[in-house]
């Protein structure tokens, strides 16, 4: 991830945006604090991608239907450690 100045940014977001459209994260600072976050756009809607996770989400299901895992159960362990 790269990191740029404010003032420096105004003179070089023609630059910023190479960077981007490359697939570069760019954080923008002022006096050395972040403010703001440049990211690339997603082209489109990845299907095969959200098949895979379609996929996921199902062989997850079947396991927890398998082992008898409640949604009680579920519950606990995402808010475990959480306190």
């Amino acid at each position: 991830m790269k990191s740029i100045g404010a003032i420096e940014a105004e003179g070089q977001f023609s630059t910023l945006l190479d960077w981007a459209e490359q697939g570069e994260e760019i954080v923008v600072t002022r006096r050395g604090d972040p403010i703001a976050k440049l990211v690339p756009m997603r082209k489109s809607h990845d299907v095969d991608r959200a098949l895979a996770a379609a996929k996921r989400i199902q062989r997850t299901a079947e396991r927890i239907a398998r082992n008898n895992i409640t949604l009680d159960e579920i519950k606990a362990w995402t808010t475990e450690g959480r306190h």
